[in-house]
Parts: C-alpha cells; structure tokens; sequence
C-alpha cells in the first residue's frame, strides 16, 4: 500500500520587484512529496484495526483502515512540525462512528507516541 500526499507549499507575499530581480529570485522549489510506505504495524483504534506506515520524512506516519474495517475507507496522518509535535489529519468516507472513534484516539497521541509508532514501521537494523 503506497500513501503519498502533497505538501501544499506556503507562498509569501514580496514586492512586485522581488520578481524581476532574477529569475532564481522568482522560483522556489515545491515541498517534496511525502510518502508513506515503510512497514505495516497493526494497531487498534477506536476498537477497529488500523495499519501504520512510516513516512519519509523520518518522522510523520499514515494510519489507514485495515481492509475489513468500519471505518474503510479511512486514512489519518500525523504530520510533523518543525516545533516537535505533530498535527493530525484525515480523510475518511467510511463509518462514521468508527472514524469518529479512531480520530480520537489517534487525535490525542503525544509526540513521543507518534514517534514510537513511526520507529515501529521501521526495518530493524542489519
């Protein structure tokens, strides 16, 4: 299973000079893709089964509804922060109640939570 999600860039408002300076001036290159494929970790959450994937940006992880599950289709992701913590979001159209329920759960996980959970999605080591 591959998740891949599009970090929207952040645009700055700059004078209109700012633009004509040089052409590098003008270009800023887009946030690379964020994907989601490293291991599997089963969990439960709201009382469904949910697998767990590590994203590559070494910290962030993609939480998806087990096939099976209520709450398939479903998939929420703990995005990390340039402070440390993480920010949760989701993009469900299965059982509501059981989207609901996993949501808070996974919604209220700590950073050291979320950090245990990416390093779980992890190969170990040779």
């Amino acid at each position: 299973m591959r998740f891949e999600l599009g970090l929207a860039a952040t645009c700055l408002a700059m004078p209109a000079t700012a633009f004509f300076a040089t052409p590098a001036a003008a270009q800023t290159a887009a946030p690379p893709a964020l994907v989601c494929t490293t291991g599997s970790v089963a969990m439960t959450y709201g009382g469904s089964p949910w697998l767990v994937h590590g994203c590559n940006d070494g910290h962030s992880v993609a939480i998806a509804a087990a096939a099976g599950s209520k709450a398939a289709p479903c998939t929420f992701t703990m995005l990390y922060q340039s402070d440390g913590g993480y920010q949760a979001q989701g993009r469900c159209s299965g059982n509501k109640t059981a989207t609901d329920a996993a949501f808070n759960e996974i919604g209220n996980l700590n950073a050291a939570q979320v950090q245990a959970l990416y390093l779980q999605t992890q190969p170990p080591a040779p």
